[in-house]
């Protein structure tokens, strides 16, 4: 039985300072475990927001919630001074922030004191990328420079020990360009495998593993998302965006890439687009919400995007932030509405009151076939190195799966 569905509505938009000619723009967005905390990534700083005040109105057009703030952690100066910037973040408890900077420091923001300054530890003399921290918060994944991958473990509640460096692959062939790091994540369900995506040819773009580890959803240059099996290394399906009349998304969008996340245990996929976010059914393909930034960004592409999933148990709360484009910026809020006491329910047979693509589900609602699960052609694709039209190259032995040496084995796949 298929899980009832949820609704979004828009509750709260937050406008960025534009008071200097060239206002620095948001790099990244993250909620803090519980969803009540929302961070912001600039240059030199990182910016919290604290939801303080929300009504059980979903109403439309009556923002229901009020995020206080905001209060900054700063970069020292000295660093400011020599060029130093931050570029990525992770929270690691309700309270406690990471943040990779560019000149190697891992810094760490304890939100819930008043010192509003950056203080870390060295985890290497490169740019860090990515970080990444497994579900039982027990180890640290770090990607600096090109392709260095370091794990790191908690000594206490503030400090972290340095474990070890993961190995590099060899390229596939001899011809091929040397290994670059694109995206990493742990899998959920075993929570000492680290999932590592590489670049070694051609246009490949860090991409969104799902809950269970199977499936991975890569950025497509049609603005949408190829969805990977991981076991077979074949594509399963394609997430389709019903508003493009012509099929392609804008060069520099489709070439850039574009956010996407697995949210409801898997169940859904949110993708960034161009001035909104599609929420699919990842089983059946079909776009189920569209969520509209405002009127002013139509145009500009959602660059940032994130979802908390962490309160679902104790409430019926879920909430999607995201941020376009700039020059001038602003952060729009939704938050779920529960419907398992709606009359309709999310099942095959009652699809179709559940759509905004009215004009797609005609389509998509074919019974399933020998082609497809929806009775359409499916591309028997696989995750393999391919020339494909427009000169891309489609990703192949470029995923990486690494095992933790947790008896002193490593293990690719």
């Amino acid at each position: 039985m298929e899980s009832n569905p949820f609704r979004y509505a828009k509750v709260c938009t937050i406008n960025l300072p534009s008071d200097t000619p060239s206002p620095p723009l948001l790099r990244a967005l993250a909620f803090s475990p519980r969803g009540d905390i929302l961070a912001g990534l600039f240059d030199q700083r990182v910016t919290i927001w604290h939801l303080q005040v929300q009504s059980l109105s979903n109403a439309p057009g009556r923002p229901s919630e009020e995020w206080g703030g905001p209060k900054n952690w700063n970069l020292s100066d000295e660093a400011v001074a020599i060029g130093h910037e931050l570029t990525c973040m992770s929270w690691t408890r309700s309270n406690i922030l990471l943040i990779g900077s560019s000149n190697g420091d891992v810094k760490l923001a304890n939100i819930s004191k008043k010192k509003g300054r950056l203080e870390g530890f060295q985890a290497t003399f490169s740019s860090v990328k990515h970080l990444a921290l497994n579900k039982s918060n027990t180890l640290l994944g770090v990607v600096a420079g090109v392709d260095e991958v370091a794990v790191w473990v908690p000594s206490d509640e503030e400090g972290w020990n340095y474990l070890h460096e993961v190995p590099r692959p060899d390229p596939h062939l001899a011809s091929d360009d040397p290994v670059e790091v694109t995206a990493i994540d742990w899998s959920e369900t075993n929570p000492d495998t680290l999932i590592i995506s590489y670049l070694n040819h051609g246009v490949f773009f860090g991409g969104a593993l799902s809950p269970d580890g199977r499936s991975i959803a890569q950025p497509n240059r049609k603005g949408t998302f190829d969805v990977f099996d991981l076991h077979t290394a074949r594509k399963s399906s394609t997430f389709r965006d019903p508003d493009q009349q012509s099929g392609t998304a804008p060069s520099q969008f489709a070439r850039r890439g574009h956010a996407g996340q697995f949210v409801h245990d898997g169940e859904y996929f949110l993708g960034a687009g161009i001035g909104k976010i599609n929420l699919w059914h990842v089983e059946k393909g079909i776009r189920v919400q569209r969520l509209a930034m405002n009127e002013k960004c139509a145009q500009r592409p959602v660059t940032l995007l994130t979802a908390s999933d962490t309160n679902k148990g104790e409430s019926s709360q879920f909430r999607i932030t995201a941020c376009h484009q700039g020059p001038v910026q602003s952060i729009e809020i939704w938050r779920s509405q529960d419907l398992s006491s709606a009359d309709t329910q999310f099942s095959a047979l009652q699809l179709k009151p559940r759509l905004d693509d009215a004009c797609e589900d005609q389509r998509k609602l074919q019974p399933a076939g020998e082609n497809g699960r929806d009775g359409r052609e499916t591309e028997d694709e696989e995750l393999r190195w391919g020339e494909v039209e427009s000169g891309v190259t489609e990703p192949s032995r470029d995923l990486v799966w690494y095992t933790m040496p947790v008896r002193g084995n490593h293990n690719y796949t």
